[in-house]
């Protein structure tokens, strides 16, 4: 290797030099989350999840010749996964009464749906 082609750093001699690299370092500006942002994520994680869990039982269950969860509760699913994707999208860009509705969209959709096809005792 040639020795010429190493860099050297000059160190700073002067003392207000030496101050500035003693500053303690200046903190980061983070995007404000707020909790509303981070609920709305959450219950749209969970019908998202939920979708796709229906969509492979179907599937499994045609693969296995069983009849599976159903049409109606796969339909419902994937519904219930987009239009939660849709309130998340209000509930996150949008202020004032869209974000509210958005809001309060999302957990009722989410209790609709484990009520009706998983909880329900019928």
């Amino acid at each position: 290797m040639d020795d010429d082609s190493r860099e050297t750093a000059t160190e700073p001699t002067t003392p207000a030099a030496a101050a500035d690299t003693d500053a303690p370092p200046v903190p980061v500006a983070r995007p404000n989350r707020s909790v509303v942002a981070g609920t709305a994520g959450v219950l749209t994680a969970v019908l998202v999840l939920l979708g796709m869990g229906m969509v492979v039982a179907q599937l499994v269950g045609a693969a296995q010749h069983h009849p599976g969860p159903g049409a109606l509760a796969v339909g419902a699913h994937v519904a219930g996964a987009v239009v939660g994707i849709w309130c998340y999208r209000l509930a996150c860009r949008r202020s004032g009464i869209a974000k509210a509705l958005g809001f309060v969209a999302l957990p009722v959709i989410t209790a609709v749906l484990l009520w009706f096809f998983w909880w329900s005792p019928v």
